[in-house]
């Protein structure tokens, strides 16, 4: 059994309006993956879907990115130094080297936890010195290609009140740099 495609008026569509209402729909209705979904002209030739999504893929080193917990922590470079973590939502191919090379990650970014309660001055120099970052969870959302990310994070649910905190945070950390910590074991 066909779908019916739901059908524009051709006379009151032409191409260039109909390219600029697929990428509206793409970028507003994004759960409109099906081709056989999204309004055309009858004359038109119908797209397939825009980007094929993944549910994991290898990158350099062996390294797989997962959008699946706990596996889909990443970081990636901030700047010299710094650098940020955030959860991988989708990993999407586009399918068109002339859009982007290669695959795109969205990322629902971490941020930082700026002001802690008094008392904790010993818990943020050790943090600090092991690499270990104290997050919240309200994020935003990046889109980021492969190769801006450094590596995998591990990390650890917090209670709010442990810290110090109202929200609900969390602990993280480069897998590469967790190493280190099989001394205190």
């Amino acid at each position: 059994m066909k779908t019916k495609s739901p059908i524009v008026n051709s006379k009151a569509l032409d191409d260039n309006s109909y390219s600029n209402l697929l990428q509206h729909l793409q970028k507003e209705k994004p759960h409109l993956r099906d081709y056989r979904k999204i309004p055309h002209p009858p004359q038109s030739v119908v797209v397939r879907n825009y980007a094929t999504e993944h549910l994991y893929l290898s990158w350099q080193f062996g390294i797989i990115l997962s959008r699946r917990p706990p596996n889909n922590l990443i970081y990636s470079k901030k700047g010299e130094k710094a650098f940020q973590f955030g959860w991988i939502s989708h990993i999407l191919d586009l399918g068109n080297k002339e859009i982007h090379e290669g695959p795109i990650v969205m990322v629902h970014w971490l941020h930082s936890v700026k002001k802690r309660k008094e008392g904790f001055e010993g818990v943020e120099e050790f943090l600090d010195q092991w690499g270990v970052q104290h997050l919240k969870k309200k994020y935003s959302i990046g889109f980021i290609s492969v190769v801006d990310i450094c590596g995998l994070g591990a990390y650890i649910d917090m209670p709010a009140w442990s810290l110090g905190c109202k929200n609900i945070t969390l602990l993280a950390c480069p897998i590469d740099k967790l190493v280190g910590l099989e001394q205190f074991e």
